[in-house]
């Protein structure tokens, strides 16, 4: 109900609302292109390059070029000439990139990390890492530097603070 009534009355959601209805299944063509069928090409090839690669992965150095020519086979539009657009989905890079393999391993990583989250029973630490999971299907978010530095950091810290408090738990008697 209230995001009905946000898509109604703010104009900013109306429009975006709007757009991906009205270019969802609209190809970027020349300069008529937008974020929502931008996103949709980006999609497109990134499944077309797992598809293509899935087994052995193209190797995170040329993903951006495999990326490029993509774009540039199945768009007649210049969008991906002024930015580098990547996956927009980490999970994606992953696989594009290292293979059914390497997916395995970082899905193993991601397993273990639910894992500590279950196991330490820290909120904040909880909804730091399903946030982080969440976000991850629309963004590269680990791919940069700050994601990948500030989300370890802060998981550290948690795991950490843990510790230190069973530590002091434990010598208190308590």
């Amino acid at each position: 109900m209230f995001a009905a009534l946000l898509v109604v009355y703010v104009p900013g959601i109306r429009m975006r609302f709007a757009e991906t209805i009205n270019s969802f299944n609209v190809k970027p063509k020349d300069l008529d292109y937008d974020s929502t069928n931008i996103r949709k090409a980006i999609l497109d090839c990134d499944l077309s390059l797992v598809k293509e690669n899935w087994k052995t992965g193209i190797g995170y150095e040329n993903l951006q070029n495999s990326l490029n020519d993509c774009y540039k086979s199945n768009y007649n539009s210049s969008f991906y000439l002024q930015d580098n657009y990547m996956t927009h989905n980490y999970y994606l890079y992953i696989f594009i990139c290292s293979g059914f393999f390497g997916f395995i391993l970082y899905l193993f990583y991601l397993y273990n990390l639910v894992r500590i989250c279950v196991k330490k029973n820290i909120f904040l630490l909880n909804v730091l890492v399903i946030s982080t999971l969440i976000i991850c299907f629309v963004e590269d978010y680990l791919y940069r530097q700050y994601g990948l530095l500030y989300f370890n950091l802060l998981l550290m810290i948690f795991i950490k603070y843990d510790e230190n408090k069973k530590q002091k738990t434990t010598e208190n008697g308590i």
